[in-house]
């Protein structure tokens, strides 16, 4: 932001005259590096946020998830419990048997064998 020398009013760099006043706004070369600094800034303490927000809520994703698991296991139960499945696979059901059918209108084509001549 570039302060205007007239009215003190902040004003985006972009600006060629004040937005409060209208008058032409003069930067010197300190007051564009200082508001390109600012400009960072904020940037660099944004982004340090938003990784923040993103560490915390894995953490708490994390903690609700085990929360979770645990109370699926009564602690009664714990030394009977079957162990955790290894894979995935290990916790879906069996596969249903695949039971071949014939289309419709089908008639079993058998080849002759190489000994059998008609």
């Amino acid at each position: 932001m570039i302060t205007c020398t007239s009215c003190r009013h902040p004003n985006l760099e972009s600006l060629p005259y004040c937005h409060h006043c209208g008058k032409p706004l003069k930067a010197s070369f300190d007051q564009v590096q200082q508001s390109l600094r600012n400009e960072a800034h904020g940037e660099r303490q944004s982004s340090t946020a938003h990784e923040l927000n993103r560490w915390l809520f894995l953490l708490v994703f994390f903690i609700l998830a085990n929360l979770f698991l645990s109370l699926l296991l009564p602690v009664d139960d714990w030394e009977t419990a079957r162990p955790l499945p290894s894979t995935l696979s290990e916790l879906l059901p069996p596969p249903l048997p695949v039971i071949p059918v014939a289309p419709v209108g089908y008639q079993q084509f058998n080849l002759p064998r190489q000994g059998d001549h008609h």
